[in-house]
């Protein structure tokens, strides 16, 4: 037991041994771990005065990124836009190097025509039999021209000579036909001989004599079908060689028009080739237009990037350098585009040179056609003459075959003599033995005869089915001989136009040329004023800075200013559309009311004049109305009538409210006058009052107490604006003129029917009962049909009068004209019709009425006359200015021609209404007045609208050429002008003071070159 309390003793003491040295270790790990903490905690604090140092580099770095990010912005815009001045001019670059292209292609086409035209002439000279050894060096020596020349007159000589030769053998030709002749009438009096020595032998030996001649006869026909076939086997064979020849000159004629059909197609293809060179000449010209637009266009846009690179080149200096740089650029680009432009002028003068060789080369070719027509007239000539020979031919061998049957003849009668002289008596008893076998030959020969003719007609139609042929090969070669004369017109012409069109391209290719010396300038002036730039861009960028901060603070200012305006313009917006509608409606009621007022002004005036006319006809006394208004009034105006009125209304401004006051007093004292003679009338003729009531009903009507009905006012005032409207139209539209005059003719007549005093007037004063009034009424009836001939008339001349003034006033004058007229002539007729219905004389009124309608025609006519004679003197002003511009220099414009055509049109358009106007006064001076019959009346009624139809249409036709006459001047004026232009932009040199760059340009200079940067809209990336 104490063993092992000592044991545990002795653990109990390690393990406290080992416990204290634990905690020891435990207390030297604390305190380790406390100094650990420390630092740590020291290196928190680093930490987070090292974090709080890197959140304010943070910052600044964003900030600085947000400054970076501005100016990567700003260096990126302006990097798009460098991309688009170098994408320009990579375009630009794409455009030359297309228009070189173009140009190698045109050199190449030029040089493929020089070919064709180096083996049209080789094939000329292989025709002609010339050896094409003289084109191997591309040249033409005098040597080669003399041979050439030397074997066509050696062509030409052996062409006369065979023609000499021809006229030999025709002259032997000649004799012997004479000599045939000759033989022929010989042998008619050997035939007359023979026969008369047959006769006498017949009547000798009958009998005998019959049968031995039969039997002679059948020998002497078969020795002749004999002869006669041998001699067919030999026409066949000479009608064989015939034919044989006249196929191989057929073969020779159907080689030489088909060498002539390929010289026409030849020609043709000159033709067109010189078409396509004329064609690519003029898109020559116009890329050439286009070159110069491009490098005008480039001028203007180095001059536009030049002032943008002052506000962008202010900024930074390393942006000044890569400006440099990209300038640096710009002058190698313009330094290719110089050297590309030498290149073009050196293809020019070398396409010149080839055309000039061209021109050479044609000149002879048209020598060489010439040559070749000779030629061909020669042939034709050869051509008839051995037509002429073949004829002949045939004439002779028809006589020789004559000839030979007539000897034949003539042989067999002699053998025939010897053979009856010997054989008589023994061939006596063979004959009847014989009869059978000669019939049987005969009828053999007889076959053999048929077959032989048979033969001979199908030879005599084959010859005839050839001359057809022949016949139709000389209509061909007629035909293209025609052609060729027609193609060598149509060359003449071409020659012509090529002419022209050459003179035309030396014009323009001088412009072209002094356009490309003063470009030259222009880029040269350029590339100074650059480097100016570049000296002045350092100056500016301290000034640019300070202006950016100021335009900054500007800026916001007024971008607020301009919110605050735009609110303001906003509200006024809204403001003024109510009270535009509000005033477009008071303006179209004053409108509206404007004619109604004068209308009402133009029936006051002829009720004043109808009042006046019955007082003084009732003899009134003026003394108790002299001192009331309407008195007044007259002796303010002496009683100017309605035209006064509108006179008055044309003077001053047009204020109806104080005319509608006017019309308001004028009433009144018409109503006041009306009464004071109804009263008088009254005290003298008490028997009046009962008949009187029905006109005191129409004068109450038109007193301004009581007021029309709704309906009516709208009637009349929709028939005033209709008057208008019509007016409007046709001053616009001067065909439509007749038609607004046939509106107005009905305005003017239901203005003129709804005048309600005039049957009352006339019951008053005549005093007559009911029935003569309704007799009257038909009499009135009829009245206005004058009077609306007599407006009709008036508003032709209306219609017809020459349009000067613009739309607007046009309009004005034109309603207050009319109404002016209307209301004069409403006077008029009212006055007339009183006085025709007091005296009842209807025809001098009708006689009146004609003299009216002769006399406004004639002045019509002479106003037309005058105008035409204006339009005859415009047209040969433009005339003489035309050959004036021609004489000047020649026109490149095609405009100019179409100008010519149009003017000959116009004048030829104006004496033919010069002729219709004369015409139509000789009507018009001719025409007598209607009788008393209707018929006469109707025919003259007739005339009268014919004639006035023809004068209206006249008069529409002169509207038209004056106004056709104003479109060609102004096509002419507009191209002077562009002529005008263009000799200035040649001869314009550009100069450009060194001291405006160095010290800046005056005001003055910029205001007259603001334009020329203004007129340049800039290519954005989409273009």
């Amino acid at each position: 037991l104490q063993n092992l309390l000592k044991l545990d003793k002795q653990q109990h003491e390690a393990f406290v041994l080992s416990s204290k040295n634990q905690l020891a270790t435990f207390a030297d790990k604390i305190n380790i771990l406390q100094e650990e903490s420390q630092i740590k905690d020291k290196d928190l604090q680093s930490l987070q005065h090292q974090l709080i140092n890197c959140q304010i580099e943070a910052f600044v770095l964003q900030r600085c990124l947000l400054d970076s990010k501005e100016k990567s912005t700003c260096l990126g815009k302006e990097c798009e836009k460098h991309l688009v001045a170098s994408r320009l001019s990579e375009n630009l670059l794409s455009k030359l190097e297309k228009e070189n292209l173009g140009q190698e292609k045109m050199i190449a086409s030029i040089s493929e025509d020089n070919k064709k035209l180096r083996e049209a002439i080789l094939m000329a000279w292989n025709f002609l039999g010339i050896k094409s050894a003289c084109m191997s060096d591309g040249t033409v020596h005098e040597a080669d021209c003399q041979h050439i020349f030397s074997q066509i007159v050696e062509m030409q000589n052996f062409l006369h000579n065979t023609l000499d030769e021809n006229h030999i053998l025709l002259l032997e030709k000649l004799v012997n036909i004479t000599f045939l002749q000759q033989l022929g009438h010989q042998i008619t009096v050997l035939n007359s001989e023979k026969n008369a020595v047959s006769l006498q032998y017949r009547t000798v030996n009958e009998h005998l004599l019959a049968l031995k001649s039969e039997k002679n006869e059948l020998l002497q026909i078969n020795e002749k079908l004999t002869q006669d076939f041998f001699a067919s086997d030999l026409r066949e064979d000479n009608l064989k060689s015939e034919v044989d020849n006249l196929g191989k000159q057929k073969f020779d004629l159907i080689e030489c028009q088909k060498k002539l059909q390929v010289e026409n197609c030849n020609l043709v293809e000159e033709k067109q080739i010189l078409k396509k060179n004329v064609l690519k000449l003029r898109n020559e010209i116009q890329l050439l237009e286009e070159e110069n637009n491009a490098l005008f266009a480039e001028v203007v846009n180095l001059n536009f990037l030049s002032l943008t690179l002052q506000k962008f080149c202010a900024e930074r200096a390393r942006d000044l350098r890569a400006c440099s740089s990209d300038l640096c650029s710009l002058h190698d680009i313009n330094n290719n585009l110089e050297k590309k432009v030498a290149q073009m002028i050196q293809k020019i003068g070398v396409i010149e040179a080839e055309n000039m060789i061209l021109k050479d080369s044609a000149i002879k070719l048209e020598d060489c056609q010439d040559r070749l027509l000779i030629l061909q007239d020669d042939m034709d000539m050869t051509r008839n003459v051995h037509g002429q020979l073949n004829h002949q031919i045939e004439q002779l061998c028809s006589e020789i075959e004559t000839e030979k049957s007539l000897m034949i003849q003539k042989d067999l009668e002699l053998i025939e003599a010897k053979q009856k002289l010997k054989v008589t008596e023994y061939e006596n008893m063979k004959l009847y033995k014989d009869l059978e076998g000669i019939n049987t030959k005969f009828d053999e020969a007889m076959h053999v005869r048929k077959e032989l003719e048979e033969r001979i007609c199908t030879l005599i139609e084959s010859n005839l089915h050839k001359d057809k042929e022949i016949a139709n090969m000389q209509e061909a070669n007629q035909m293209s001989s025609t052609d060729i004369n027609t193609l060598q017109k149509k060359l003449v012409m071409l020659t012509t136009d090529k002419e022209h069109l050459i003179s035309e391209l030396t014009y323009e290719m001088r412009n072209y040329e002094q356009e490309v010396a003063r470009l030259w300038n222009d880029i040269h002036f350029s590339s100074v004023h650059v480097g100016i730039f570049e000296e002045k861009i350092l100056e500016l960028i301290g000034e640019c800075e300070s202006l950016e901060i100021i335009a900054t603070v500007q800026r916001k200012t007024l971008e607020e200013q301009i919110i605050l305006h735009n609110a303001c313009f906003d509200e006024l917006k809204q403001k003024l559309k109510p009270l535009e509608s509000e005033s477009e409606s008071l303006k179209a009621q004053l409108n509206a009311c404007l004619p109604l007022v004068f209308s009402l002004e133009s029936s006051s005036a002829a009720l004043e004049h109808q009042i006046l006319s019955l007082v003084k006809h009732h003899g009134m006394d003026y003394d108790s109305t002299h001192d009331s208004p309407m008195a007044r009034h007259e002796h303010g105006k002496s009683f100017q009538g309605p035209h006064g009125l509108f006179e008055d209304a044309n003077k001053t401004e047009v204020d109806p409210f104080l005319r509608l006051q006017k019309l308001q007093v004028r009433v009144e004292a018409l109503h006041k006058v009306l009464v004071e003679h109804w009263d008088i009338l009254n005290q003298e003729n008490p028997k009046v009052n009962p008949k009187s009531e029905a006109v005191k009903i129409d004068i109450n009507v038109l007193t301004p107490e009581e007021s029309l009905g709704e309906e009516e006012v709208q009637a009349k005032s929709c028939s005033i604006m209709e008057i208008e409207e019509n007016v409007r139209e046709t001053s616009k539209h001067p065909e439509l003129q007749s038609g607004g005059a046939e509106s107005s003719n009905r305005t003017d007549g239901l203005m003129m029917k709804d005048i309600q005093l005039d049957h009352a007037s006339y019951a008053v004063r005549s005093g007559l009962n009911k029935r003569d009034r309704v007799k009257n009424a038909e009499n009135d009836h009829q009245m206005p049909k004058l009077w609306e001939t007599a407006e009709s008339d008036l508003n032709n001349q209306v219609s017809m009068a020459p349009s000067v003034t613009t739309d607007e006033d046009m309009d004005f004058h034109q309603t207050e004209a009319v109404g002016e007229d209307m209301a004069q002539h409403l006077s008029k007729l009212v006055a007339e019709k009183e006085v025709g219905v007091d005296k009842l004389k209807v025809p001098r009124k009708v006689k009146d009425s004609h003299r009216d309608w002769n006399r406004k025609l004639l002045e019509c006519l002479a106003s037309d006359a005058h105008r035409l004679s204006i339009l005859q003197k415009s047209v040969q002003e433009l005339k003489r200015m035309l050959e004036n511009s021609e004489k000047s220099g020649p026109s490149t414009n095609m405009k100019y021609d179409t100008v010519k055509q149009q003017l000959k049109e116009t004048e030829e358009t104006i004496s033919h209404l010069f002729d219709i106007n004369s015409k139509l006064t000789k009507k018009t001076e001719g025409c007598h007045a209607p009788g008393s019959q209707i018929g006469e009346q109707d025919e003259v009624s007739n005339q009268r609208r014919r004639v006035s139809e023809c004068a209206r249409r006249g008069s529409e036709k002169i509207g038209q050429m004056e106004l056709e006459l104003q479109r060609i001047q102004y096509t002419f004026l507009k191209l002077e002008a562009e002529r005008e232009n263009r000799t200035k932009a040649a001869d314009g040199k550009s100069k450009v003071m060194l001291k405006d760059y160095l010290y800046g340009r005056r005001e003055s200079y910029r205001r007259k070159k603001g334009h020329f940067f203004a007129c340049v809209e800039p290519k954005t990336v989409g273009d």
